[in-house]
């Protein structure tokens, strides 16, 4: 047992200060010492700033939410309609689409013109 007048001392030989746990130095970087509070205090922050940061994704999905569903409906239908066209190319039924139903298909999958584009470069090769 250690006498309270006399000091303690860890397994390294280093003496150790009484006091609260969160005042004690852990280990330091250069000039800086790193203490408990140090820690606790970083850590509650690094947690905030992360809360925050998923909150506000999540608020924006939220507001965003009719937009990605409909969206990811037009994605699903064109992929779908892709597959049937790769199909339609392994079984040597013929694979393009033109004319008017080209025009249709990418007019409803897409938004705007370099969309559309893009789906008629996608159908034709």
């Amino acid at each position: 047992m250690v006498a309270e007048d006399e000091d303690k001392v860890d397994w390294d030989g280093e003496t150790v200060t009484d006091g609260p746990w969160i005042d004690r130095e852990l280990f330091s970087l250069g000039d800086f010492a790193v203490t408990g509070k140090t820690v606790v205090y970083s850590s509650t922050t690094a947690v905030i700033i992360i809360a925050v940061i998923a909150a506000i994704c999540t608020g924006v999905s939220w507001h965003k939410r009719k937009q990605i569903r409909h969206m990811s409906v037009k994605l699903g239908s064109s992929i779908g309609r892709l597959s049937q066209v790769i199909r339609k190319s392994t079984k040597g039924k013929g694979s393009e689409q033109s004319g008017p139903d080209l025009e249709r298909s990418a007019s409803e999958v897409a938004d705007t013109k370099n969309m559309k584009n893009f789906i008629k470069d996608l159908r034709k090769d």
